[in-house]
């Protein structure tokens, strides 16, 4: 389908692609960071604002762009692995917010951390939150388990906090999952 994709790697870049009708166009290329843990917990964030994209890794801008190309859709995870790879991979804490109906108090204070021009935190509204305790937000992890085809074999559990994946490609895997 059509998405954008914010995507890390363990190399420490990260990189911003729009898909649409199969094809990738790169919005961002793969870029060094120095915000990126690698082999650690990262905090992925993107805060979208009418057709102005910025994207944060730990806390930390990285970079931004306008695009206009898909004005809605849908809000996942997902993973990427090569020929012949072998991972893990875990998400917690999964919050999705929009812009506040209301509007946000006169004296927020906003997080240092917090890019210049962006809303404080306390503008949005969560529209779902997910702690990963069980299935409430019914993510498509699918009946199945392992999932085997001709990409490569991988296991989605949800549970004790987690959205937990092992997988094996045997060509390069792609896999999205949404609630």
């Amino acid at each position: 389908g059509n998405k954008y994709v914010f995507e890390v790697n363990n190399n420490k870049q990260f990189a911003v692609y729009q898909t649409s009708q199969g094809q990738w166009t790169p919005l961002i290329n793969p870029t060094s960071s120095d915000a990126i843990q690698s082999g650690a917990v990262n905090q992925l964030s993107v805060t979208a604002q009418g057709s102005h994209f910025t994207f944060l890794i730990n806390n930390q801008s990285v970079g931004s762009l306008d695009n206009t190309q898909l004005a809605s859709g849908q809000v996942g995870l997902g993973f990427d692995m090569d020929t012949g790879q072998q991972a893990v991979f875990e998400f917690s804490n999964f919050v999705l917010c929009s812009p506040s109906s209301k509007p946000a108090p006169s004296t927020t204070v906003v997080p240092a951390s917090t890019p210049a021009g962006s809303n404080s935190p306390s503008s949005f509204s969560p529209v779902i939150s997910d702690t990963f305790a069980s299935n409430t937000n019914g993510w498509n992890i699918g009946a199945q388990q392992p999932h085997s085809d001709d990409y490569g074999t991988y296991t989605m559990q949800i549970g004790s906090g987690r959205l937990h994946i092992e997988a094996q490609a045997t060509k390069n895997l792609d896999e999205k999952v949404w609630p």
